[in-house]
């Protein structure tokens, strides 16, 4: 099972933005790289929120239609909840049959929420609870794949921590594949599987955490400043 894209070219105007780009998501991926660089693009081409010019994508071999989309869960930068519903209408938002409740506190429990937050208002928790929420609504249809865009933005570095482990602790325990657009290299460094960086429209590296810590294009080592002869404690 993988999302893989070939041979994708994206413009907007003369601004060219992507180009030959070619990638495959089949286990828990980064894409990391400079504001600007057309990350989220890659993300809105899944979604079907930009239509795909020249290229191609598929989803568990099939090329991407509005049906297999259904298979992918978006978790925004913002949390992004219904003000005027409770928690428990903001998870079972997505839900059209079954047991809602039993799947809502399944669900809590994933993303380790006491049940007894089901009545307050999204007003009424800290922001990384919203974000767990959140999360917690994209997992209730199911889907196989979920996007992460910049998940980590504005949190304190316990906060981050916190973040990116209960990432891996979703995919792991809902088996779900994820794509983190990120700028967070620490957290992509400790959880991801396969790092790509983006830059000048193309992917300039690629490859697990060790393999990118020994990269010596200047993006890349940019990005890993401290990071750059970390040992393997910072390392899956």
């Amino acid at each position: 099972m993988s999302i893989i894209f070939s041979g994708i070219s994206t413009a907007f105007g003369t601004k060219q933005v992507l180009k030959d780009i070619n990638f495959e998501v089949s286990t828990m991926t980064f894409l990391l790289g400079k504001s600007g660089a057309g990350k989220s693009v890659t993300l809105k081409h899944i979604m079907g929120q930009i239509p795909i010019q020249q290229g191609s994508i598929t989803l568990d071999g099939s090329i991407l239609s509005p049906q297999s989309r259904s298979l992918c869960g978006m978790v925004f930068q913002q949390p992004a909840l219904f003000d005027s519903m409770n928690i428990f209408d903001n998870i079972a938002f997505g839900l059209k049959t079954g047991n809602k409740k039993e799947r809502v506190l399944e669900l809590l429990h994933h993303v380790d929420l006491d049940p007894s937050i089901v009545t307050k208002m999204p007003h009424d928790l800290s922001y990384g609870m919203q974000k767990r929420v959140s999360i917690a609504r994209t997992l209730a249809p199911n889907p196989r794949y979920l996007l992460f865009d910049e998940p980590t933005t504005g949190l304190d570095p316990l906060a981050t921590r916190l973040i990116s482990d209960l990432i891996m602790h979703v995919a792991n325990t809902c088996h779900v594949t994820c794509l983190v657009v990120s700028h967070d290299i620490g957290s992509a460094l400790r959880i991801a599987n396969h790092i790509l960086f983006l830059d000048d429209c193309r992917i300039v590296a690629s490859g697990d955490p060790k393999t990118i810590q020994l990269s010596t294009n200047p993006l890349v080592q940019a990005f890993l400043g401290r990071h750059a002869v970390c040992s393997d404690s910072f390392v899956n």
